[in-house]
C-alpha cells in the first residue's frame, strides 16, 4: 500500500508519499516533481527519524537526465513537517522522480 506525505503541494507541482511493501521490506519515500523548476532544500516529513539514502533518481545521467542527484545520506531533523515529527531536506530536479530508503 501507500500513505500520502503531501499530495497537495500544487504550488511546487510535487507529490510525496510512502510506498509500503511487506512487513519485512523497508518502506520507500517517493517524490515526484511535475514542474520544470528544480526545488533545492525541499522539506518533507518522514515516517521515522534516521538516515535516508537516494536509491533511484530519474535525473541520473544513466536515464538521460543532467545528473542532479542527492549523493550520500540525508539525516532527518526533529522538526515537525506534514504532520510528522521529523523532516528531511532534499534537492528535487526538474521533471523527476526520486526514491529514498531509510538506511539507519
Amino acid at each position: 500500500g501507500f500513505e500520502w506525505i503531501d499530495e497537495n503541494d500544487y504550488t511546487a507541482n510535487v507529490i510525496t508519499y510512502v510506498r509500503k511493501g511487506s512487513s519485512k521490506d523497508a518502506p520507500l519515500i517517493i517524490v515526484c516533481n511535475f514542474s520544470d523548476k528544480e526545488h533545492r532544500g525541499y522539506e518533507m516529513g518522514v515516517p521515522t527519524r534516521g538516515e535516508y539514502e537516494e536509491v533511484f533518481n530519474s535525473n541520473d545521467e544513466r536515464f538521460g537526465g543532467y545528473g542532479s542527484l542527492n549523493n550520500g545520506v540525508v539525516k532527518s531533523e526533529p522538526i515537525s513537517c506534514h504532520g510528522r515529527k521529523n523532516r528531511i531536506k532534499i534537492d528535487i530536479p526538474t521533471l523527476s522522480v526520486i526514491f529514498l530508503k531509510k538506511v539507519k
